[in-house]
């Protein structure tokens, strides 16, 4: 073992091995004094620097990092089947998105035939926020079980349960559609919100298998799969309700099975985790109460708290366009299930280009947490001009400009999920989905009934947008929040080390 000091004006990016082969830098030695002499020495283990304005940073593992960011991630496989997983669940949803709204209108014409076209839309939108809102207060009281669940008994069973719920959801829509009775589908819906944990399970999968330096690209990437299926899931449900309106059931029945084949096809992630984070796993404490999970996501670090506030204001903004896109169209436009399902796989197109191309090229140039506050701002914008959007062609356009919303909800959780240790992901990510389904459930009832509001006789004023405009409010503010929280808290997962660096001591083999 020899031992050597290499000198280096820090002028390169990093510093390199030294001539002798491969080296390990294991301590720095910097001046903190006034004059030019040696003081402390900090130790780095298996590490590399590479310099910024603020100072030079530790790059853990500059070889593995390179093979991290540039070549085939590890695990793919099971990275594949938690995409085609949530794919498939994006379908479901968007399937349900065209046969619900279809379903309920039938009702109301059935129930008021004397009604106006608007009097029974708004009714059918008030009863369509009824039964979006309650499968959030399952996934707000049984979140965070579902997450200890998951860490305890593994992933894939707690994914298999989830898509169990899924059947039964559709097969309650089913028998209420045939006997004109909405009781059972209330009833299956709200059991079905168990199943609402399945994009935090993925992420959570994800996450297992993943490193730090990985995780923001792949939870961006997500944009792909869900695209795809916001592309494929609404063209499926309407074109088959052209055959017959029952037709989509049967379809996600299909899906569900296709489903259980790729859970059973994975691997158990958490059976894929180093044996450091399987250890510290085991140890460490979990809870069932959705409020523990909540003070534990909030307790721990402001850092993580105020992102988490980011995440619940913009999840409560985005319910507006999501449940109320279909009766807000076929009011102002006169669409019927064909043409928002066109619309909404073009919306599909536009997040896999937002998710594949246009957000990884603006973070790498910029950073992710940037990249968030600028989608905010532009978000506020686009929810301003859907509020006075006469004609379809401004809405397709603000749905173009505006279509990354739910990769941004998906970037935002990579950073709370980079921000946590390895052994608590599952509760924390769990418990961004409690909270998170909080305000998704206040968003569907409040935006819906806003919108019914506005334009039933009992409005002073027939403003069918108004939901849009009010919402723009909080994600202007969330734009404003973000800007102060990268101002004051600087990003956690990067470590730096003091800037007057005079010597490295390096020791080869």
């Amino acid at each position: 073992m020899i031992s050597q000091n290499v000198y280096d004006d820090m002028e390169d990016d990093h510093i390199r091995g030294s001539p002798g082969g491969n080296a390990i830098i294991t301590s720095i030695v910097r001046d903190d004094s006034d004059s030019d002499s040696d003081s402390d020495d900090i130790l780095i283990e298996d590490g590399n620097i590479r310099r910024s304005k603020d100072g030079y940073s530790i790059i853990e593992n500059q070889d593995q990092q390179k093979q991290e960011s540039g070549g085939r991630p590890r695990h793919l496989k099971n990275i594949l089947c938690s995409f085609g997983l949530l794919s498939t669940y994006i379908m479901f949803i968007f399937i349900y998105s065209v046969f619900i709204p279809t379903m309920y209108s039938i009702y109301t014409s059935k129930k008021f035939p004397n009604n106006t076209i608007a009097e029974n839309l708004a009714y059918a939108t008030h009863l369509k926020s009824i039964s979006d809102a309650t499968p959030y207060v399952m996934v707000f009281v049984f979140g965070p079980l579902v997450g200890v669940l998951s860490d305890k008994f593994g992933r894939k069973k707690t994914l298999f349960i989830s898509f169990v719920c899924v059947a039964l959801d559709i097969t309650c829509a089913l028998i209420s559609f045939k006997s004109n009775n909405l009781i059972l589908f209330y009833l299956g819906h709200t059991i079905f919100g168990i199943a609402g944990c399945i994009p935090a399970t993925l992420l959570s999968s994800i996450s297992d298998i993943t490193s730090l330096e990985e995780r923001s690209k792949i939870f961006t990437f997500l944009g792909a799969p869900m695209g795809m299926g916001i592309i494929v899931g609404p063209l499926l449900g309407a074109l088959s309700m052209k055959i017959n309106i029952l037709v989509p059931i049967y379809i996600v029945y299909i899906l569900v099975i296709l489903s259980f084949v790729l859970i059973f096809v994975m691997d158990e992630p958490t059976q894929l985790r180093s044996e450091e984070d399987k250890l510290k796993a085991k140890s460490a404490k979990k809870t069932i109460n959705p409020f523990k999970s909540m003070k534990k996501l909030f307790g721990s670090s402001k850092y993580v708290a105020f992102v988490t506030c980011l995440y619940i204001v913009f999840s409560f903004t985005v319910e507006d366009v999501v449940t109320t896109m279909y009766y807000y169209t076929q009011l102002r436009y006169g669409w019927g299930p064909t043409q928002n399902a066109y619309n909404i796989a073009f919306l599909g197109v536009i997040v896999i280009l937002y998710s594949v191309f246009v957000l990884p090229m603006a973070i790498r140039r910029l950073s992710d947490r940037i990249v968030i506050s600028i989608s905010f701002l532009i978000s506020a914008l686009i929810h301003v001009v859907y509020a006075f959007a006469v004609n379809e062609y401004i809405w397709i356009a603000c749905g173009f400009v505006g279509g990354f919303a739910s990769v941004i909800l998906n970037l935002t959780q990579a950073i709370i999920s980079k921000s946590t240790p390895p052994e608590i992901q599952g509760s924390i990510l769990t418990g961004v989905a409690s909270v998170g389904s909080l305000a998704n459930l206040a968003g569907a009832l409040v935006t819906q009934n806003v919108y019914a509001y506005f334009i039933s006789p009992k409005a002073p004023i027939y403003f069918p947008g108004a939901h849009f405009l009010i919402d723009s409010i909080p994600i202007f503010l969330t734009f404003l929040g973000s800007m102060l929280i990268w101002k004051y808290y600087p990003d956690p997962t990067i470590k730096k080390v003091p800037p007057k660096v005079s010597r490295v001591n390096i020791q080869e083999e």
